[in-house]
């Protein structure tokens, strides 16, 4: 049960990363470098997180 949930972490961090990844490229697109950079600092921490949740959920499944 443990592995489930942390595969249903893994996607839905996986679909947040791409909420501030694209709005990013909004942000680059109108020179806002700052924003822009920010902003995909933070996509790729939710990128993270997600590996970091797929890592437990697969050491979950080894029991």
């Amino acid at each position: 049960m443990r592995s489930i949930l942390f595969d249903i972490f893994c996607v839905v961090a996986l679909v947040g990363a791409l909420f501030p990844l694209y709005h990013s490229v909004e942000f680059l697109a109108e020179k806002d470098y700052m924003s822009g950079i920010i902003t995909a600092a933070l996509g790729v921490v939710y990128i993270r997180a997600s590996s970091e949740f797929a890592r437990y959920a697969a050491f979950g499944r080894e029991k």
